[in-house]
């Protein structure tokens, strides 16, 4: 029996930190009359659909405090003096200029990150050797406008400037595009602008962005790790309800555009380590053209021990401008839900390895205290059921799958990927009724067996509990051979 004190198993929820960090005071963390590019809207939504496991701390730093003070608040020094788990990027600035303004084209000498910003985030988006660490980034920006006329070129030796002869420059391109991995993953020069000739509209039925019709998505299937599978599901950002996922967005008249590798071409090792491919997972439409538009694009980081990544084609996906015709609260099913369905999933999943198993670990010790109370001495199968009847009732799709993915070991995770094996394995029910048992032994160990409790890791009780769950279906298995045997 696995014993230890119900002390040491005892896990509290973990905060989520998330920057919020922009280039300009405007994109405000409000929702103040007339403030119609802050993110209060946003924030609200988010934190009305926070995840039951963990709680979600949002911060937002201006670049630029105000017009009197530019490039004030730099990310490497933001990054050495707090803790974060998650960069927001909503940038405005498209590149460096030489004189500082907050006015028509903003700018200024330092409005790109510097090489010292991009070593600092480099090493916050690594894997420490501890496991934790992984920072994760979602990456936006807007359509692109022309060039401004005082714009300086980058002499940045980590991040070659590629502006030159450009006459358009995206929107949130200053602080984006050197970001890594990430600013790969937006069209950063040229097309699409916002003139109608070369613009991507996601506007709705021939409505406007503030009305209460969003924009329908069409959402691409993958499988466990995120890669493209006609026979898998809609990612787990765009998990809604049991069954049900989100498929509306805010729509907006000019997008930027969201880019990726082309899957038939080698990748960069320098850019994607070990071969992980970023890919997009969800599309809108263009009513003026035939091809889908790219919406959102994902980077499992989790497979190549760096941060996870979402890139959007806008960040008026976020703002209370395109958010005002949704009301909040919101019923549920309405498009206002959903999309602060999808906002929590965001924070859920970009947020490190590290966290997200925490996040497990509290999960796993509120359902084994409460399956024990309730039905102490039943089979692990049964306890498994009643634990994912709870989890259904308190907390989303997208967290039960994500902290499900993290706690379970990988070489059961690969196999389960494996659609034609699942039914030939243990059931998630056991899986998880399993290792909620060992929980349970662990809970009671000290109680009747005094000193000789031994205690041992929680990793080490979840180990056992998937190796319990496959010798008893191997078990079962067996019994079925020798009955029919026996019929035969």
């Amino acid at each position: 029996m696995i014993t230890t004190t119900s002390a040491q198993l005892e896990a509290e929820k973990p905060t989520i930190k998330i920057l919020l960090y922009t280039d300009d005071p405007q994109i405000a963390p409000t929702n103040d009359a007339g403030q119609f590019f802050g993110l209060g809207s946003m924030i609200e939504r988010l934190q009305a659909h926070a995840p039951t496991f963990a709680n979600i701390e949002t911060k937002w730093v201006s670049r630029n405090s105000d017009a009197a003070h530019h490039a004030d608040n730099k990310l490497e020094t933001i990054l050495s003096n707090e803790e974060f788990d998650e960069i927001w990027f909503f940038g405005m600035h498209q590149s460096n200029t030489d004189k500082f303004s907050l006015i028509a084209r903003r700018g200024g000498p330092e409005s790109e990150l510097n090489p010292n910003e991009i070593t600092a985030l480099t090493k916050w988006m690594k894997v420490r050797e501890d496991g934790c660490g992984g920072g994760g980034v979602l990456m936006t920006g807007d359509h692109s406008n022309e060039t401004p006329r005082n714009v300086v070129l980058g002499s940045n030796s980590l991040c070659e400037d590629t502006s030159a002869g450009a006459s358009f420059l995206g929107l949130g391109r200053a602080l984006g595009r050197c970001v890594p991995r990430a600013g790969s993953l937006r069209r950063w020069e040229g097309p699409p602008t916002y003139h109608a000739a070369d613009s991507l509209s996601t506007i709705f039925n021939g409505g406007f962005q503030t009305d209460r019709n969003p924009q329908r998505l069409l959402l691409r299937h993958v499988n466990a790790d995120g890669d493209p599978d006609p026979d898998g599901h809609p990612h787990p950002l765009f998990f809604y309800k049991d069954g049900e996922f989100i498929e509306v967005f805010p729509d907006h008249a000019h997008e930027g555009a969201v880019v990726t590798p082309p899957e038939t071409a080698p990748l960069d090792p320098h850019m994607w380590p070990v071969g992980v491919r970023p890919h997009v997972v969800a599309f809108g439409r263009d009513v003026r053209r035939d091809e889908p538009l790219n919406i959102i694009a994902t980077y499992n980081g989790d497979l190549a021990g760096v941060g996870r990544i979402v890139a959007d084609s806008t960040w008026h996906h976020y703002m209370n401008l395109n958010l005002e015709g949704f009301p909040h609260p919101a019923n549920d099913g309405s498009p206002s839900d959903q999309i602060g369905q999808f906002y929590a999933n965001l924070a859920v999943w970009l947020a490190p390895q590290c966290k997200r198993q925490e996040m497990a670990r509290a999960m796993l010790w509120e359902l084994a205290r409460f399956t024990l109370l309730l039905e102490e001495g039943v089979d692990a199968e049964s306890t498994g059921a009643t634990a994912h009847s709870v989890l259904k009732k308190v907390s989303s799709p997208c967290e039960i799958h994500e902290l499900s993915y993290a706690y379970t070991p990988r070489p059961v995770a690969e196999l389960y990927a494996q659609q034609e094996s699942v039914s030939q394995l243990p059931s998630k029910e056991l899986l998880l009724g399993s290792v909620l048992k060992a929980y349970q032994s662990a809970m009671i160990g000290p109680e009747t067996q005094g000193s000789a409790a031994e205690a041992v890791s929680v990793r080490s009780m979840i180990d056992v509990g998937f190796e319990r769950a496959f010798r008893q279906h191997v078990d079962q298995v067996r019994k079925t051979l020798d009955d029919l045997n026996s019929a035969g």
